[in-house]
């Protein structure tokens, strides 16, 4: 439990350092995933794989791209990317699993706000969302999608103890994880004959309780996995 205090301290000097960025990837986010969501019913009637890329990249990465530069994975030296800040607080007397608790709940602070708003608009706004889900459905819907958001969305905070990359292996990262998830989304096109948004809807209509247990586990397997994966780490560097 102290840990955990401990964590919650520290992420609040990122809280607020980054109200700005915050209200802005807020505000940003929110615009244009209502822009985008306009199409949703033409997705269901077409279920075109463009959709389901923009909800599972766009929601779970989009929010944390606006981070102050301090606190984002950037290049120091020929070889050697990390993130300023926690380079620097890891140079404090901070034990390293508060460090990366601290950032993992990062993930919270950019993803919740965002998500808390734009999901009930949809419901309020876009007539096909209410008519394919009734409350309690769109309930299970949002907290899926949370935290299939969340746990995408903590491997760039996970990413802040850094690596030793060259260009090109950036480069194959980026591309990598782009090409796995239209290559997943085509796929899971071609042998379901539905998107996967397409494809959450009917677990939140038919099957909400196990589908967010699921989901939950996940959850915590991902968030245990990326913790000792930063400390891990952290202890192996060399950060000068």
């Amino acid at each position: 439990m102290n840990d955990w205090k401990q964590a919650f301290t520290l992420a609040k000097f990122e809280l607020k350092i980054s109200v700005v960025n915050i209200l802005i990837s807020w505000f940003v986010m929110t615009f244009f995933s209502m822009s985008f969501f306009t199409s949703f019913s033409k997705y269901l009637e077409k279920s075109y794989y463009g959709f389901d890329i923009f909800f599972i990249l766009g929601l779970s990465f989009g929010p944390l791209l606006f981070r102050s530069k301090h606190y984002q994975y950037q290049k120091f030296g020929d070889d050697f990317y990390a993130s300023p800040t926690y380079i620097m607080m890891n140079k404090l007397p901070i034990p390293k699993k508060v460090l990366a608790l601290s950032r993992l709940l990062i993930t919270f602070i950019y993803v919740l706000p965002f998500m808390v708003t734009v999901f009930p608009l949809m419901y309020l706004t876009i007539p096909v969302v209410s008519e394919v889900m009734d409350v309690s459905a769109f309930i299970a819907f949002f907290i899926i999608w949370l935290l299939i958001v969340l746990i995408l969305g903590m491997t760039l905070p996970a990413s802040d103890p850094g690596d030793r990359l060259t260009w090109g292996i950036v480069a194959l990262y980026f591309v990598g994880a782009w090409l796995a998830i239209v290559t997943f989304s085509g796929l899971f096109h071609h042998f379901t004959g539905s998107g996967f948004v397409a494809w959450t809807i009917k677990l939140a209509n038919d099957w909400a309780i196990p589908t967010i247990a699921i989901a939950i586990i996940l959850f915590i397997i991902s968030w245990r996995f990326w913790l000792y994966q930063m400390v891990k780490k952290t202890k192996k560097l060399d950060y000068f």
